[in-house]
């Protein structure tokens, strides 16, 4: 879209244009920046819940995205303190679906 507005920029402002483009590349560059350290958060926040609904033996219809949400974190996670409590989470989800 960027590029299909440049040409109509008048001619008086086309001094600016440099300027312009620098910005539009900072935007871009936090819009990349923002995405890489979204990504890892909802995976973890999606973990965290999942391990309070394991943790509260109350589990939904649907085993899949709870499950999903736990090896995600395991994936995810960069701390072995993270990974293990994934794991754990893992441990007590089988007694859990047992009662089920």
């Amino acid at each position: 879209m960027f590029e299909e507005l440049r040409p109509q920029v008048p001619k008086v402002k086309q001094k600016e244009l440099p300027a312009i483009d620098a910005k539009q590349r900072e935007i871009a560059a936090s819009i990349s920046q923002y995405g890489e350290i979204k990504e890892p958060h909802d995976a973890r926040v999606s973990a965290a819940v999942a391990g309070a609904l394991i943790a509260l033996r109350e589990m939904p219809p649907k085993l899949n995205p709870v499950i999903r949400s736990v090896m995600n974190g395991v994936k995810v996670s960069e701390l072995a303190d993270s990974s293990s409590v994934a794991c754990t989470q893992s441990q007590q989800l089988l007694p859990v679906q047992g009662e089920r």
